[in-house]
């Protein structure tokens, strides 16, 4: 990829989205997210268990309940064993499928497991020993202020346990998972837990392991060493009763498992924590506890304060993009946590099959002491006995022209404020700048020196004091103002008066502050005759550079003064400020009567996050009428009027509006205008590097969703020569198709499309170049096809050029042969806005073979890298099937399980360009596709 210029310009195409009646295109989405979470669940069934019960098991009901998911399943899962493995690893693929949904929403939720309406907890044999321990409840009475954190830990008996380890098949003895990457997680577990070992001892901890510590202890009974068996054999070697490791009925691995719980229990720790590393394709660090027993509200509370040291710890001193997978409740689920009579937690650190940054960072000392150490705090907070918050995490920074705002993530529901410190450089000490109250997340710092380096932190407080860790540290500067926009004039100034079916007539220019004109811009104006809002691109201006806006009055519209706003707008631009002006209805001897009628409905529209959203209804009938506006079928306080403004929009503001009219003589509802709210990142470009041979073709295809969009579509070969690429397509062309028509082509881009190449951050083509491109509004699929009269390669782009509108590309994808070497199949994408986008990114070969597609000479085992600028961020080859559910919720087409297809969801950061490269494993060759799809 080039660099940003964007040049790393991104391509996408959606080629095969399945099926053809795509769901990307259609009405946007208003399933509740307790719906959204059932259905992935219901996809997840057929590959959550062994296939003989998979078939059978059924999800009867579910509901989301406030946070928690409540998920009603046939009596077939009760064929896995409760308790088992097998119910284990079904509880597991549940987990991930629901918590793909519901963390784009929640901070932190529950999964409540029933079967055939019972609860989950309720099917389990009753605990043994379920008093309270009286260690266990001085744990939560000691007074505040609290201990310092080694005091806190001294003669405090701990039990913590390395998941797995070698343990008797029936036949052998083996490890309990595989190793990845060059690593397995039976030992990677145990090298965290000895370094935690050491930490809590030397604070003075009674500390008690599940597993041996002692690496010069010698072989055990597996005859492999000691400390590299399951917790089963080192509990047996401790002397601990039978009844703890060696209960009947259960397989040597279950006992495994069931022991850890039972054997803190026995010795009478006052808290367990065990030590586990995930798999499955994902990212990240994540908790989890149980709600079914005795100690929910001390399991959460203890997951809580360990999950928030961990992540502040890596997000501040090792990664600050690393994935929160956030705090989870589970209702029996998991053994190590159901069967202890204690505070008791699952502590999953990373992904052993995830390259980067995962498994990178679980080879990494630096990391296993740094987690190590935050676990050891985070046990010391708990036993200290603070009420003080915990703290909040992943701060982030942004820059302003004149301020710095800061956003950052509230992980407690006891603090009474946020305190922000500030400080510039590395050596200046920190001030208190500012303090909100609770539950706000985020501060706009305006004392801010233009080109000065700021450094802030956030800590959380309540009575009890402050919380005892800040959140990870960020610095930013201030940004550049950018060049601001001006309407130089919208005439006529004053009200035009038309009738019914009248034209009405606006023109315009758009100019910098200076008063010279600048082409590219788009004006979005709304109207207030037809509830909507209308993009004039610069490019339809007539030769003096004044653009014209035309509308009609529609019939049946009441005697009244409707309102137009206008705006421009232009990458790298400020946006110019809103000129309103107005058009009178005057329809002669129009004068309504009787009961109200709707002559003009609310629009359903797409807004994005912070922008405003305007709503409008137009009614005849006797006066007075009076206006109630309506939220999903709930009154609007103070929305009485015919227009509804919302200034800055929330995610939480998606939903149906509708609005009461009434007089005297009777009331009508309008239709209710789904108002759809897309996120603040989005794919705002996309590429695709190939080299075709000559007369071939390659074939890219997009999804712009919600409406219209001006896109810039390029072929680019002559101008690839500016980046040492000589070996170019000469003469590229393009042609555009929507839904297999022919729309427009291009061979040799017109030089007017300069200044938008620079507007938009494309880099410049060479002067009379050979090179293509097209600007153009879009809607829905469309497909571009780029070939040449010489081969070479070729560099197809497209651009969001349509700033201002909520619609926007969700999916793209591209088919081409796939090579070797420098012919291997290379997108790219930029994320632009600010926070994070969930992405799957698929590389297609074997699918391409079978129906309803049976191409011949396919790629037969595709494997896919993602990279930004600082290198490899994630990789797959064979795709798991735990992704289906996310194909189904995108609209991509599905995958034979066990098909060598590839296939990764990834959270990228927005403001950063992304490429992908498809290849062959072991030098394969074939038809292939890369697909990249926006995961909502």
């Amino acid at each position: 990829m080039l660099k940003r210029f964007h040049s790393t310009v991104l391509f996408l195409a959606v080629l095969f989205f399945w099926p053809l009646e795509n769901p990307m295109l259609a009405a946007p989405n208003t399933v509740s997210l307790g719906a959204r979470a059932a259905a992935v669940v219901a996809a997840a069934l057929p590959t959550s268990a062994p296939p003989e019960i998979a078939g059978r098991i059924r999800l009867l009901a579910a509901s989301l309940e406030g946070s928690r998911l409540n998920l009603n399943f046939s009596r077939e899962v009760l064929e896995l064993g409760l308790g088992s493995g097998a119910f284990e690893a079904f509880a597991h693929e549940i987990d991930e499928a629901a918590s793909a949904v519901l963390e784009t929403e929640l901070r932190t939720f529950d999964l409540y497991f029933l079967i055939d309406g019972v609860p989950l907890e309720r099917l389990f044999e009753p605990k043994e020993n379920v008093s309270v321990p009286s260690v266990a409840r001085d744990a939560v009475l000691l007074p505040a202020p609290p201990l310092p954190l080694a005091q806190a830990l001294s003669g405090r008996r701990v039990a913590i346990s390395p998941g797995h380890g070698y343990y008797f098949t029936g036949s052998s003895w083996g490890l309990q998972r595989p190793f990845l990457q060059g690593i397995v997680e039976d030992f990677v577990n145990h090298d965290f837990v000895t370094i935690l070992n050491n930490l809590l001892v030397a604070d003075g901890a009674d500390v008690r392991s599940t597993r041996n510590l002692d690496r010069n202890s010698g072989n055990g009974e597996s005859g492999f060493p000691k400390w590299q068996e399951a917790a089963r054999y080192h509990v047996k070697a401790l002397g601990a009763d039978p009844s703890v490791w060696n209960e009947s009925g259960f397989t040597h691995i279950e006992q495994d498992i069931r022991c850890r719980p039972r054997y803190a229990n026995a010795i009478e720790a006052e808290l367990l924590v065990s030590i586990h590393n995930n798999g499955g394709g994902g990212t990240g660090t994540e908790t989890l506890y149980d709600t079914g027993n005795a100690f929910a509200a001390q399991n959460k509370r203890l997951a809580d304060v360990l999950h928030a040291s961990v992540m502040n710890a890596i997000r501040r001193d090792y990664n600050p993009t690393w994935r929160d997978r956030l705090v989870k409740g589970f209702n029996g689920s998991y053994g190590e946590n159901r069967l202890a009579t204690r505070p008791a937690v699952i502590l999953e650190i990373a992904f052993m099959d995830m390259p980067t940054p995962d498994n990178a960072a679980l080879q990494d000392d630096r990391f296993k002491r740094l987690v190590a150490a935050a676990i050891r705090d985070g046990i010391a907070v708990y036993l200290g006995g603070s009420t003080a918050p915990a703290a909040p995490a992943a701060l982030i920074a942004s820059g302003e022209a004149a301020a710095i705002s800061l956003a950052w993530t509230d992980t407690t529901a006891s603090e009474t404020g946020f305190r922000i410190e500030r400080k510039t450089g590395t050596t200046a000490s920190w001030t208190a700048l500012a303090t909100v109250a609770s539950n706000v997340v985020s501060y706009r710092d305006p004392t801010v020196a233009a080109g000065v380096s700021y450094v802030y932190r956030v800590q959380s407080f309540n009575a009890a004091g402050p919380s005892l860790l800040f959140t990870n540290e960020v610095t930013a500067t201030t940004s550049a103002a950018p060049p601001a926009l001006r309407l130089a004039s919208v005439t006529p100034v004053t009200n035009q008066f038309r009738n019914w079916g009248e034209a009405v007539e606006f023109s315009l220019a758009v100019t910098d502050a200076g008063g010279r004109p600048v082409s590219g811009a788009t004006v979005l104006v709304a109207d207030g005759l037809r509830n909507d809002v209308t993009e004039v691109v610069s490019l339809t201006a007539d030769a003096s550079g004044i653009l014209t806006f035309r509308t009609s009055v529609p019939t049946g519209l009441s005697n009244a003064v409707y309102p137009f706003t206008f705006q421009a707008t232009l990458t790298n631009f400020a946006a110019s400020p809103v000129v309103t002006r107005s058009v009178e209805v005057a329809r002669a001897g129009f004068s309504g009567t009787g009961a109200p009628t709707i002559a003009l409905q609310p629009p359903t529209k797409r807004v994005v996050v912070g922008r405003e959203l305007s709503l409008a209804v137009a009614a005849i009938g006797a006066s007075p009428l009076f206006y109630q506006w309506r939220f999903n079928g709930l009154d609007i306080a103070g929305a009485t009027g015919a227009t509804l403004l919302v200034s800055s929009v929330r995610p939480t503001d998606a939903g149906g509006y509708s609005v009461v009219v009434s007089n005297g003589l009777g009331a009508v509802t309008s239709l209710a205008a789904e108002i759809a709210v897309d996120p603040a990142a989005w794919l705002s470009s996309v590429s695709l590097r190939t080299t075709l041979a000559t007369a071939q073709t390659v074939t890219v295809g997009f999804v712009v969703n919600g409406g219209s969009k001006d896109l810039l579509v390029r072929a680019a070969g002559p101008g690839l020569a500016a980046f040492g690429l000589p070996a170019f397509m000469a003469d590229p062309r393009m042609e555009l198709f929507r839904e297999g028509v022919k729309v427009a082509d291009n061979n040799d881009w017109p030089a007017a499309f300069a200044p938008v190449f620079s507007g938009l951050g494309a880099f410049p083509f060479p002067a009379a170049s050979r090179d293509a491109a097209l600007l153009r509004p879009v809607r829905g699929l469309h497909t571009v096809e780029v070939t040449g009269t010489a081969g070479g390669t070729v560099l197809a782009e497209v651009y969001d050029a349509g700033s201002g509108s909520a619609a926007r590309l969700i999916g793209l994808s591209a088919r081409n042969q796939v090579g070797t070497g420098d012919d291997v199949l290379i997108a790219g994408f930029y994320l632009s806005g600010t926070g994070t986008r969930r992405v799957l990114i698929r590389g297609i070969g074997p699918a391409l073979g079978l129906p309803p597609f049976n191409l011949p000479g396919v790629l037969a085992n595709p494997t896919i890298e993602v990279r930004d600028g600082s290198g490899r961020i994630a990789e797959n080859d064979d795709w798991n099937p735990a992704l289906a559910a996310v194909f189904s919720q995108v609209g991509a087409f599905p995958l034979t399980p066990g098909s060598r297809d590839a296939a990764v969801v990834v959270t990228l950061s927005a403001g950063i360009s992304y490429t992908v490269q498809v290849s062959g494993v072991d030098g394969g060759v074939g038809e292939g596709i890369v697909e990249i799809y926006e995961v909502p």
